[in-house]
């Protein structure tokens, strides 16, 4: 299950830096730790992770810290906070609902020997700060930077409306450049997003290392000027994922702590009947077994991937949903992370290795070869980025992202054959098309074989069919 990872290291001498990271949704939530006290910073809502730290340590919770109103998942912030004690610290500007305090630009919050100096650095959010921890000689050491500064690149700016787009984006550029400006080179910058996460915008820079100085270094914020930096910026943040808009406007009042689910097991057949008062199947096994057997309907979203991501990106947050799983803590762990943005109505659990109902049709990248030789190739439908497609893709294929795709208005007329880089987006393509009614191939393999197995390949720059080019723009052929 693709799911968490804690790390701690030395920020400083006698400054421990636990680091959760959640690569599903592309996060890293963080817990300092010094003489016994701790603070914890951007906390996702299954708080348990962090009341581990702080208990199995023995650590006094002196305050829990958001650096902006969070709009990719749900907030634990509030309810570690009335768990665990602590002040809960959230920027100027949002109308919280629960009792917070208010941070300030370059005031020192300080939670025993812990102290963090406010930096107000808007531009993800119009009210955003990062926290910067200072040593016991008062020196910056690390920086949490929530949305703002991105290793390799910074936060959309997109969330707040198009008439903010072009003041945010000026703010963040301002904003990074005050951080480069007035924190020492060696301090680390620990954000919140950017691991994946759809917040991450603009062009990705290659960096080597995580200090202000090695930032610097790479980011084009310090090359630039502001004007070529919103230019090259603006509109470069791609789709807003369709969950984000009811993230914010719950984490004003405190979403509940995560806690596992108590919904029934359900035999298949059962799950199948409930599937049709409204909820939506959807199975994390692995894709092998999908493609064996699965329920009429099923969506195959495998737990080894971003679960949340995905089911934000093709499901309303609130749809009512049935897991099938290959075991109880996979359907936990799968349940908790589609609490994590909202999806919280879960009618039941299926156990199961194998499923004896329908299956789906899987080919290797040398059966589309043959077909091409033979000349009857089918419709083809590439489901990667756009910087994957650029870099190499079949030749007439439909290039269409995955979260871009709505199945219900784009089902062919004829069978498509899907391609991802890996197989687990064409899988869940694959699955949504079928759902739909079409008739279609997914092509479980990783492309990297594709031009090894005789498969006919090019390059957008110049690929030989004129499709290629035109249907990049294009939606594949609508019923």
């Amino acid at each position: 299950m693709l799911d968490t990872t804690v790390t701690a290291t030395e920020l400083a001498p006698g400054i421990v830096l636990h680091t959760i990271e959640t690569p599903s949704i592309g996060n890293r939530s963080y817990l300092l730790e010094q003489e016994g006290w701790a603070v914890a910073i951007d906390v996702e809502r299954d708080v348990q992770r962090f009341a581990d730290i702080v208990e199995q340590r023995g650590l006094h919770l002196g305050a829990v810290a958001e650096t902006h109103l969070h709009n990719d998942y749900l907030s634990g912030g509030w309810a570690l906070t009335r768990r665990a004690g602590g002040e809960y610290l959230v920027p100027s500007g949002p109308a919280y609902s629960m009792p917070a305090r208010a941070t300030r630009d370059s005031e020192t919050v300080e939670a025993g020997p812990i102290r963090l100096l406010v930096l107000e650095t808007p531009g993800h959010t119009d009210a955003h700060q990062t926290l910067v921890v200072l040593d016991a000689r008062g020196e910056p050491v690390g920086a949490f930077t929530g949305g703002s500064w991105l290793i390799g690149g910074a936060g959309r700016t997109d969330l707040m409306g198009e008439q903010n787009i072009v003041p945010l984006t000026r703010s963040q550029y301002r904003s990074i450049r005050r951080l480069g400006g007035e924190l020492p080179d060696a301090t680390r910058v620990l954000p919140t997003h950017g691991f994946g996460s759809s917040c991450l915008a603009g062009p990705l820079e290659v960096s080597t290392g995580d200090t202000v100085g090695d930032q610097k270094a790479s980011s084009m914020v310090f090359r630039v000027s502001e004007d070529e930096y919103l230019e090259a910026f603006v509109h470069g943040s791609g789709p807003i994922p369709p969950y984000y808009p009811s993230m914010a406007p719950r984490n004003v009042h405190g979403p509940e702590a995560w806690h596992p689910p108590s919904a029934p097991q359900l035999a298949p057949d059962e799950a199948a009947s409930t599937a049709t008062t409204g909820a939506t199947i959807i199975d994390v096994r692995p894709w092998s077994a999908f493609e064996r057997g699965h329920l009429p309907g099923s969506v195959a979203m495998p737990a080894t991937g971003a679960v949340a991501r995905w089911a934000g990106w093709q499901l309303p947050v609130g749809t009512p949903y049935v897991l099938v799983a290959d075991s109880p803590d996979v359907a936990q762990g799968a349940h908790r992370d589609l609490a994590r943005i909202g999806f919280d109505e879960l009618r039941g659990v299926v156990i199961a290795d194998e499923i004896e109902a329908e299956s789906v049709a899987s080919e290797p990248f040398a059966a589309l070869a043959q077909r091409q030789q033979r000349g009857d190739a089918p419709v083809v439908l590439d489901v990667r980025a756009d910087d994957e497609w650029r870099l190499g893709h079949v030749v007439g294929a439909v290039h269409r992202p995955a979260q871009t795709i709505d199945a219900a208005e784009n089902v062919a007329d004829e069978p498509v054959w899907v391609y991802c880089a890996s197989g687990y987006r064409a899988g869940l393509v694959g699955s949504l098309l079928a759902r739909h009614g079409g008739a279609v191939t997914v092509i479980a393999e990783a492309v990297d074989a594709a031009p090894a197995s005789g498969v006919d390949w090019c390059f957008a720059a110049d690929c030989p069919d004129d499709r290629c080019t035109a249907a990049a723009s294009v939606p594949a052929p609508a019923r």
